[in-house]
């Protein structure tokens, strides 16, 4: 998990909950270290858009350096 994800999950309690569940700690994406934060999930401007592929651009390169 990224330090970015940890960050927010202390800010959203549905979030930190869903991080806390056995589950989803299980998950081979999540044991492998292959979770990345993103803002947002729906997009209505071009700066929330930049911010998006942002989030998506470091989330490639983390995962291909790993």
């Amino acid at each position: 998990m990224t330090d970015a994800t940890t960050t927010a999950a202390t800010r959203a309690p549905r979030a930190r909950a869903l991080l806390d569940e056995p589950a989803f700690k299980d998950l081979p994406a999540v044991k492998a270290g292959h979770l990345y934060p993103l803002r947002g999930s729906t997009v209505f401007t071009f700066y929330g858009t930049n911010g998006m592929i942002d989030d998506l651009t470091a989330a490639a390169k983390a995962y291909a350096g790993s």
